[in-house]
């Protein structure tokens, strides 16, 4: 309103068209804003909002348990970000040779019913943590299904001193299906070394390892 007249500003077809395609392409989001509710919250865009936190199929994951989702995994994790492992409950990862994922960063992860299945040869484990600098690991609703197929399912190691010691939280994981090769013996299920402060399970559980 300017002096009691009202102003439209019209776009041309050819303006229309160029905001249409800026916005649709993969860059889109760095040009929208977003603002948190809350005092104190700070403008971002929605690209760096959406950034906080990445999902499998971010990086083409398909979890149909036929596709081999390894290198899209592997991808998702060297982010070093939480990871959504699908978005809805019910997906299976398939993974044909094990992953040892080396981390700097804390290790957050929302399963939300997810499971990880190894369908590779026969190998010492089929997912292995390694961290060096004192992170905290936090997994939930995820199953890891070593399809007897691993010595280990899931392996986690800290070699950090006891002065910067880390934390193994567990809530609803489930590992299944460890076994030694050539012997009728179990193998194991989760196997954690190294200086921790806390080891915490809630819920989840272990079987036929």
């Amino acid at each position: 309103n300017r002096n009691g007249v009202v102003v439209f500003t019209v776009l041309d077809a050819t303006s229309l068209s160029n905001l249409q395609a800026n916005l649709a392409a993969s860059s889109g989001s760095s040009l929208i804003g977003f603002l948190q509710a809350g005092t104190g919250a700070v403008a971002r865009t929605v690209q760096a909002k959406l950034r906080d936190v990445v999902s499998l199929a971010d990086f083409g994951a398909v979890g149909d348990g036929a596709t081999d989702d390894r290198t899209a995994i592997i991808n998702a994790l060297n982010t070093q970000k939480p990871l959504e492992w699908v978005g809805t409950s019910g997906k299976n990862f398939r993974i044909t040779s094990s992953i040892s994922h080396t981390t700097t960063a804390d290790v957050i992860w929302y399963g939300q019913g997810a499971t990880l299945t190894y369908a590779g040869s026969h190998a010492e484990y089929a997912f292995r943590l390694n961290d060096a600098t004192g992170v905290e690991f936090i997994i939930n609703d995820l199953t890891i299904d070593g399809a007897k197929l691993v010595n280990k399912v899931l392996e986690v190691l800290n070699n950090t001193s006891i002065t910067t010691p880390s934390e193994f939280v567990a809530n609803n994981l489930y590992v299944t299906r460890a076994k030694r090769i050539n012997t009728f013996s179990g193998g194991d299920g989760i196997y954690i070394r190294g200086a921790f402060n806390r080891v915490i399970f809630n819920g989840g559980g272990v079987k036929d390892c």
